[in-house]
């Protein structure tokens, strides 16, 4: 971290008097008093100023905030016992802004979940946080500057010598796979910058699909705000995406391009660009990298990029005599949380040790989950082969799932198995397009919105398949051949080096 330990100098003398011996305005008074208090001063990675009220992590302020300037008016008001003059709140912030920005130390500052060197911490919102270690976590109660509160709510404390396993209580996963999944989703929640899955749950109505939703919102990053409406628009994506550690959405039932792939990049770590508010030429450039989770009554996702980001868990339709009353719910879940999320500090410590000496023999797209996935499941008692086997099930799933939402695969694989002398298939993207619309009465995509209408379209449809189809023994190659761009489709049995083959860990 960039993060500067040592407090800059800041003006220690508080004059009694303004320039030419005037007594001093309200202003240059409460500007005095902060400078020559232990406050801090500084600004994050994106030039914004706070202020850390007593030098440390366990308050800390966005200047140009309103609760700042709350504060302010009330500390004049204790001081002076009147009421802080017109307009005097914006010339001191302007002036602290000043000296937050240009004289002081840049702190990277994180929501709820923070990485320094090999540590991990955790905020609880209420001036304390959790360090985590390979060796111990424990509460740490003037924790270094590290986070920034948005809309997040005070955790509860953890408590020691939990189960991570009555989690499974509150959730309505039937196969012991999907547990472990989920389970470890969960855990990898907590752990930030690297790269995680969405976690998508679909299922008919009355299967669940919020709750386990909700629940991990409560471990993770409880906030005035749970789940929420995909945004249309990306700078409001953006914003809530800065504003929380775990997002979901809830009750998805289609998904615009636009936020397939803003959601694929956030979930794998990518830079958005927002404009500031009130200017018509500045930028602010984040780097959004969450845990995101979807949900519906279907399956939503149809491009395979993301797909491949993610796990996909369908639920049933819970049963009458297994439904109870949802204040009863939650009272129960509010009992057990603390020691569920001990028993989740628990497994972090020990998947921490292990993580150095897992290694992967063969990747598939998310390596770095799969390394997690195999420490946090030895971690808990599950062991990283029923990860594994649960996880290489789960993106066979990904891949049925991307070659069902895609019109022309499935034309492909119609295409391919009709051939009779020969498993071999080349021509231009014309002839191959002219091909296909031949066959539409037998495979019903012309309506689709996915199929191409042109030629040049039929390449790019193909590019987004061609990993897919790849895993089930289809392979495609475009090439240009006397300047004509030619497709060569061959249809073989899976070789050694498809997406499809599972990677094996070994720890060392």
């Amino acid at each position: 971290m960039e993060n500067n330990k040592t407090k800059p100098e800041q003006n220690k003398n508080k004059p009694t008097q303004g320039k030419n011996n005037r007594p001093r305005t309200a202003a240059e008074s409460l500007i005095d008093d902060v400078l020559s208090s232990d406050a801090l001063l500084f600004h994050d990675q994106y030039h914004e100023a706070y202020i850390a009220q007593y030098g440390d992590g366990r308050q800390i302020l966005k200047l140009s905030s309103k609760s700042f300037k709350e504060w302010l008016a009330h500390s004049y008001w204790v001081k002076e016992q009147k009421p802080l003059p017109r307009d005097t709140d914006s010339q001191v912030v302007q002036t602290l802004t000043g000296h937050a920005i240009f004289e002081s130390s840049t702190y990277q500052l994180q929501v709820r979940l923070a990485r320094d060197g090999e540590e991990l911490w955790y905020d609880l919102a209420d001036g304390r946080a959790i360090r985590i270690s390979s060796t111990e976590w424990k509460l740490v109660a003037k924790p270094p500057i590290l986070f920034r509160r948005m809309q997040q709510k005070s955790q509860v404390e953890p408590e020691r010598d939990g189960e991570v396993d009555h989690l499974r209580n509150y959730i309505n996963v039937a196969s012991d796979d999907d547990w472990l999944l989920f389970l470890v989703f969960v855990v990898a929640a907590f752990i930030p910058d690297f790269p995680h899955p969405l976690l998508i749950l679909h299922g008919p109505q009355g299967a669940g699909k919020t709750t386990p939703m909700r629940v991990i919102k409560q471990l993770v990053d409880p906030s005035v705000i749970q789940g929420m409406p995909l945004p249309d628009r990306i700078p409001e994506f953006v914003q809530l995406a800065d504003h929380h550690a775990f997002l979901f959405f809830d009750n998805l039932s289609n998904l615009p391009t636009k936020m397939s792939d803003a959601l694929a990049r956030a979930s794998t770590g990518d830079s958005f660009s927002k404009r500031q508010l009130f200017t018509d030429s500045d930028d602010i450039v984040y780097h959004i990298q969450k845990t995101i989770a979807l949900n519906g009554i279907n399956q939503v996702i149809t491009k395979a990029d993301l797909l491949d980001r993610s796990i996909l868990i369908k639920l049933e339709r819970i049963t009458p005599d297994m439904r109870m009353p949802e204040a009863d719910f939650w009272s129960a879940f509010n009992h057990d949380k603390p020691q569920i999320l001990g028993a989740i500090f628990d497994v972090l410590v020990k998947a921490l040790a292990l993580y150095p000496d897992i290694e992967l023999d063969e990747a598939p797209r998310m390596a770095d989950f799969t390394r997690w996935g195999c420490a946090i499941a030895e971690a808990s008692g599950y062991g990283q082969e029923n990860f594994l086997k649960a996880y290489r099930d789960n993106i066979a799933r990904q891949n049925d799932e991307a070659i069902d939402a895609s019109p022309v695969a499935k034309a492909v694989i119609g295409l391919m198995h009709d051939l009779e002398d020969t498993n071999v298939w080349q021509g231009t993207p014309e002839k191959l397009l002219g091909t296909l619309n031949r066959r539409l009465d037998t495979i019903n995509s012309s309506s689709s919105p996915l199929w191409p209408k042109a030629p040049e379209w039929m390449t790019r449809r193909l590019n987004e398949a061609q990993t897919n189809l790849s895993a089930i023994g289809i392979y495609v190659e475009v090439e240009r051949i006397n300047g004509s761009r030619i497709i060569t489709i061959t249809i073989n049995e899976p070789t050694a080096d498809s997406d499809s083959k599972s990677a094996q860990t070994v720890i060392s």
